[in-house]
């Protein structure tokens, strides 16, 4: 991806904000390096903000729908597995999705496999990560890919104030849910796993922080960053108009310290449970690698089951060492959804 083209990471989950309750937990971590670590005082009245906007908080204090997963056509088969076109429910809305079912009897376990910044224009369901799902079901797990709203054959997003994220966080939720609970033959629903990529990778991370024991394990590439401001800082330059449109909305660090450290997965670290892969090329031109050496570090400080694994020379998207990446995600997944 060009530069321009991931700055519209951050505006392709847009959705109505949601008024939800501010309590319960995740907590914030005491000394938190988060956005809330280096934020002063509010220099402008809360009421110049939206004041009811959805955050990795409200999202862990407000219980959710449950969703159905609804397995429509058949669109593949090999020797090893089939592929049906899926729908579930997340938000009212109907999401899109492919779901691979190993023919081998099961029960086997699940990943929910979440893709990163596509361009809305040309993406097809199921469309990214292609590599990741054959390599998956073929070593038998049933794996659920997400579309996301507003992409493929899911319905748009609300209109509203951008979100940041949140609505695609609450979609990967709601994938999790539909899988573990489908009843499907050939699923084990209490080992399910997530995966995601860039983008991707920030939602699964939002998900640990949120509502931890929710999966198994997860596994992050070359994630985007758990501070919700780095990743504006990084993809958005001040005179952009999306730039303009979000601190018009929320402000900053500075003067609203609450807002951007709550959707921030930096925030919230004491309180994951899940034991986490995450696997970065040192050569990322797209995403700072620095930024997974410091969530190693910082999950490691906090006491949780973290590994990290560099791949020399690799950019954002593997190539050279992809099967060393695959190969590590089939260790990890077998050692702990096994």
């Amino acid at each position: 991806m060009i530069q321009r083209r991931r700055a519209v990471v951050l505006a392709a989950a847009v959705t109505v904000v949601a008024a939800c309750t501010s309590q319960g937990s995740p907590s914030p971590e005491p000394g938190s390096q988060g956005p809330s670590a280096a934020a002063s005082s509010s220099s402008e009245p809360a009421a110049s903000f939206v004041s009811d906007a959805r955050t990795l908080r409200t999202i862990a204090g407000t219980p959710m729908a449950s969703s159905q997963l609804t397995v429509g056509a058949e669109v593949g088969r090999n020797d090893v597995y089939t592929s049906h076109a899926a729908t579930y429910t997340s938000d009212g809305l109907t999401i899109s999705a492919v779901l691979h079912e190993p023919l081998a009897p099961g029960p086997h376990p699940g990943v929910v496999l979440v893709h990163g910044f596509v361009d809305p224009a040309s993406y097809v369901s199921g469309g990214e990560l292609q590599r990741e799902q054959d390599y998956l079901a073929r070593g038998r797990y049933v794996v659920l890919v997400p579309d996301l709203r507003g992409l493929a054959g899911s319905d748009p997003a609300p209109v509203g104030p951008p979100d940041l994220d949140m609505g695609s966080t609450v979609d990967v939720f709601n994938a999790i849910s539909a899988l573990a609970t489908s009843a499907l033959v050939g699923l084990d629903g209490e080992r399910i796993g997530l995966m995601g990529h860039s983008l991707g990778g920030e939602l699964v991370l939002n998900v640990l922080a949120a509502n931890p024991g929710f999966v198994d394990a997860a596994v992050v590439f070359a994630p985007s960053s758990t501070d919700a401001w780095a990743n504006v800082q990084q993809f958005l330059a001040p005179g952009d108009p999306f730039y303009q449109e979000i601190v018009a909305a929320y402000g900053t660090p500075e003067t609203n310290a609450t807002y951007w450290a709550d959707i921030s997965a930096a925030t919230f670290v004491s309180q994951v449970s899940e034991p986490l892969l995450v696997v970065h090329g040192d050569a990322d031109a797209d995403v700072p690698f620095e930024w997974s050496q410091d969530l190693a570090a910082s999950w490691q400080a906090a006491g949780k089951d973290v590994e990290f694994l560099t791949l020399p020379g690799e950019n954002h998207v593997f190539e050279a060492r992809w099967n060393e990446a695959m190969d590590a995600v089939k260790a990890f997944f077998s050692r702990k959804l096994e």
